[in-house]
């Protein structure tokens, strides 16, 4: 048998926190302004409903996370950036027009000195 949790209400359950189906247009409302950025010059942090929320720039949205915490830009800034140039000078060296396999190395070379 599988376990079961029982929550505060004594009800059974495997204790995951499912969204209530039953007001689908408050939902929409919800998912409508989180949508909407920041306006030039705005925090980029907000409260609503009593709870505060963050302008996250990976998910385009405003979130209950910190972007500095985002899993997704985390997972995004871990790429293997030396990989990103191989495929870069990997690419060029098979082109055709030799100013443009220059062009490629050169601009491989100056991302890699910026990070």
């Amino acid at each position: 048998m599988g376990l079961q949790r029982k929550d505060k209400k004594g009800k059974k359950g495997k204790g995951k926190n499912k969204k209530n189906n039953a007001d689908k247009v408050k939902q929409k409302k919800d998912e409508v302004w989180k949508k909407v950025p920041p306006k030039d010059g705005e925090k980029k942090m907000k409260e609503h409903d009593g709870r505060t929320y963050h302008w996250c720039v990976h998910h385009m949205a405003w979130t209950m996370h910190d972007p500095k915490e985002c899993r997704l830009g985390l997972e995004r800034k871990g790429d293997d950036k030396s990989a990103k140039s191989s495929v870069v000078a990997a690419s060029a060296t098979t082109s055709i027009n030799p100013s443009y396999e220059a062009l490629l190395s050169t601009l491989a070379r100056m991302q890699e000195e910026e990070e």
